[in-house]
């Protein structure tokens, strides 16, 4: 992996000019502030930084957030850092430089800032009803304030009020990382627990079970990859880079497809791709099939980004045409002659959610994740892919093996 040095952000300016044509980015207008953000991940989305300039900016735009009237950075949540083995990049770590092995929790990542000279928390996708939560039950604020006063993010895992996979016993808030917004620059570990210590939280912990040193690469990720009731572990460099490790036993449970032929399934796809574990997934595709699978993502994103912008279109126009709901309803039931459509549209128009987080909780709510049928129903609005369509002769000739052991 390269370990490269943080571009130093000043103004949402400094961002847009690696923004251009990328249509898997949005500049989101939350009121007071704008949130830039990715919204799919497919293969191309988070390029090398060995191969594109762009690639450092780009990977800032996990949640990064902006006053609207002025420019200037808010926030500076995490940059996005990758799966081991999730790519080239990511086959081999750096083995000289500092690092610690610390645990990867299992709950919303929340991080604290001041909007209108007022504290708040956001996740990557602004205020939410997981950031209210949080606001609402953290006790003591001053610590937070101090640091946003002196330029920092505050980063954290809100655990214990939604269940994600594990299980917590109390409502807790989790120091992850303190980051300077304009350089980007990370505390150290060490720093890390030295400013939990003086604010009285809890920060995050080096994982307790003996691994191998990363000098011996897989049995690294072997070791990480047999423990039990964790979610799995990040490696973090003392410059800030890091990198992500699964468990197996996690990746289960989050129904991150364990075994090749639940791969050739839409179902299992489409519920990674849009609950945004696909790039989790990636390292344990078989080789095999990655091309086709990849092929497949890379067009459903494009077919959803069409979709979502034409719900972000026919909101506005709605809301600027007609004065009541009623007319409102009648024009987009006579757009669409699908009644999933036309509730999909009005869910969206009635929601503060961007179209794919009511899309995700529509689904959610209609149990089109965990059943194929209903899958079925729903699949028009990605134009109706099958994975067979992108299938090639190394695909195919696995599937037909792995088929066969199935079956025993």
């Amino acid at each position: 992996m390269h370990h490269y040095k943080f571009p130093v952000i000043n103004h949402i300016d400094d961002l847009l000019p690696s923004l251009e044509g990328r249509e898997d980015f949005r500049v989101m207008d939350k009121g007071d502030v704008y949130i830039v953000c990715y919204m799919v991940t497919t293969p191309t989305t988070f390029p090398s930084v060995a191969d594109n300039s762009n690639a450092p900016y780009l990977r800032e735009c996990r949640g990064i957030t902006f006053d609207k009237k002025t420019g200037v950075i808010l926030s500076r949540p995490y940059h996005k850092f990758k799966n081991l083995f999730e790519d080239d990049e990511h086959q081999e770590l750096v083995i000289n430089e500092p690092h610690s092995v610390l645990m990867k929790e299992d709950g919303s990542m929340v991080h604290a800032l001041k909007v209108n000279n007022e504290l708040t928390f956001f996740t990557k996708k602004g205020f939410s009803s997981i950031a209210e939560y949080a606001l609402n039950d953290l006790d003591n604020f001053s610590n937070v304030r101090e640091l946003s006063d002196s330029g920092y993010t505050p980063i954290y895992e809100y655990v214990g009020r939604q269940k994600i996979v594990l299980e917590y016993n109390k409502i807790d808030f989790i120091l992850t990382a303190i980051r300077h917004r304009v350089t980007g620059e990370y505390f150290t570990y060490d720093q890390l627990v030295k400013a939990a210590s003086e604010f009285n939280v809890n920060v995050v912990k080096p994982i307790a079970t003996p691994v191998a040193n990363i000098n011996n690469l897989k049995q690294f990720a072997n070791d990480i990859d047999v423990l039990t009731g964790v979610e799995g572990v990040v490696l973090r460099y003392e410059n800030g880079h890091m990198v992500k490790v699964k468990c197996e036993d996690y990746r289960n449970k989050h129904r991150v497809v364990g075994n090749a032929w639940a791969l050739t399934n839409e179902k299992n796809i489409v519920s990674a791709l849009l609950n945004d574990y696909y790039d989790d997934l990636i390292p344990n595709i078989p080789a095999q099939m990655l091309g086709t699978i990849n092929r497949f993502a890379t067009e459903f994103w494009k077919n959803l980004n069409n979709l979502f912008r034409d719900v972000e279109q026919t909101i506005d126009y709605v809301k600027s045409e007609f004065d009541n709901d009623g007319d409102r309803n009648k024009y987009i039931c006579n757009k669409f002659d699908n009644q999933i459509t036309i509730n999909y549209y009005r869910a969206c128009w009635r929601s503060f959610d961007t179209p794919r987080d009511v899309l995700i909780k529509y689904m959610t709510n209609g149990g089109y994740f965990v059943n194929g049928v209903r899958l079925k129903k729903i699949e028009h609005l990605w134009g109706s892919l099958e994975v067979d369509q992108f299938s090639d002769t190394e695909f195919n000739n696995y599937k037909g093996i792995i088929s066969d052991a199935n079956d025993e």
